[in-house]
């Protein structure tokens, strides 16, 4: 499924995530038998980069994502699985790491970047908190509905 588009200096890339995985034959386990992975696609650099915290258990559905996107766009997509992704420690932890592996991706990686310069698109390294990343959702969670608030109190009181 593809959740948005970014327009970024004329460079478009698309974002998607692939949710409600069964992991047939595989030998990791995900509460509620789904699974969560991060697959972020250039259309313009013709790359698709795939991020996995239960590293390979989406593997080959992202694999198979990336040929049907690639059909889809008429672009041949080359497919970079990246098994040095940041590991969750257990099996409900996937959500969150796609949530703030993307935002990490976005905010520290591809904003900042100018439009000719090549990206290092690795999270090798770099160590996700599941708590930390939980309570920053539910801060911007909270900020939307505070905002939603004030919105509806503005218009009634018009």
């Amino acid at each position: 499924m593809i959740a948005g588009t970014l327009q970024w200096r004329k460079v478009k890339h698309h974002i998607a995530n692939r949710d409600t995985i069964q992991h047939k034959g595989s030998n990791t386990f995900s509460a509620g038998g789904s699974h969560w992975s991060l697959l972020v696609v250039s259309v313009v650099d013709a790359v698709a980069f795939h991020y996995d915290s239960l590293h390979p258990a989406n593997r080959e559905e992202a694999t198979t994502t990336t040929k049907k996107l690639s059909k889809l766009l008429n672009k041949n997509l080359r497919f970079h699985d990246l098994p040095d992704s940041p590991q969750q420690e257990n099996g409900s932890d996937c959500g969150v790491f796609v949530c703030v592996e993307m935002k990490h991706l976005l905010m520290r990686k591809l904003l900042l970047a100018h439009n000719k310069e090549k990206i290092n698109m690795s999270m090798g390294g770099k160590h996700l908190d599941a708590s930390h990343g939980r309570k920053e959702m539910l801060r911007v969670i909270e900020e939307f509905r505070k905002e939603g608030e004030r919105r509806r109190s503005y218009v009634k009181g018009s």
